[in-house]
């Protein structure tokens, strides 16, 4: 009869309509990877895994901070929706699944929002630059006064980090980004200031 007909189409089309909202969820287990842009760029890597309850549980590294391991609570997700805390540094991320962009599309806080894209898969194994490692010290001639410089640099875990103080400008833990090492030449980026070092190991 055409009322059994009109109620088997509108089944199909709900059935449809569900299918396809279905597909646009994601699983949150596995190995994700995001930037935070903060000045510098700080690459962050998520590992989440299912609990025994059904639930998740995670931690995170931050690569160019050299800090892994780094325990996530409270961490939720309905396929939808992500969300966690990082309670080591006070901060808070929520996010929904954008099939488009194939990510967590999301914002992270700790005191203001950043926005934060997740992506599946990992960073590619991290860069060691020989003969680096130590603390370098420095004089910045600039036109109103000699600047102090100190820069840290360290191999570990996570490859090769190094972080600048400007001593008498009080501020410390500067990024650097774009370490390389060519023979006896030496190139770093300090990308908060757009500043940019050359020079030679002698």
């Amino acid at each position: 009869p055409p009322r059994m007909r009109v109620f088997g189409l509108i089944a199909g089309v709900l059935a449809a309509l569900s299918f396809a909202t279905a597909s646009l969820a994601e699983e949150a287990a596995g190995e994700w990877m995001g930037t935070l842009h903060v000045g510098a760029d700080l690459r962050l890597a998520l590992h989440l895994k299912k609990t025994a309850g059904g639930g998740y549980e995670g931690t995170a590294d931050s690569i160019d901070q050299g800090a892994g391991g780094l325990a996530l609570t409270n961490v939720t997700s309905d396929g939808d929706h992500l969300a966690f805390d990082m309670p080591l540094v006070h901060a808070h991320y929520q996010a929904h699944w954008d099939a488009a962009q194939g990510g967590w599309v999301g914002v992270w806080n700790q005191g203001s929002d950043l926005p934060l894209v997740f992506r599946r898969g990992a960073f590619p194994p991290p860069q060691a630059i020989v003969g680096l490692d130590g603390d370098w010290d420095g004089m910045l001639a600039t036109a109103t006064r000699p600047l102090r410089l100190a820069v840290h640099i360290k191999t570990g875990r996570f490859g090769t980090q190094a972080a600048m103080d400007s001593v008498d400008q009080l501020a410390m833990g500067i990024p650097i980004s774009g370490l390389s090492r060519d023979g006896d030449k030496v190139r770093f980026e300090i990308k908060s200031v757009s500043g940019v070092f050359e020079g030679v190991v002698s």
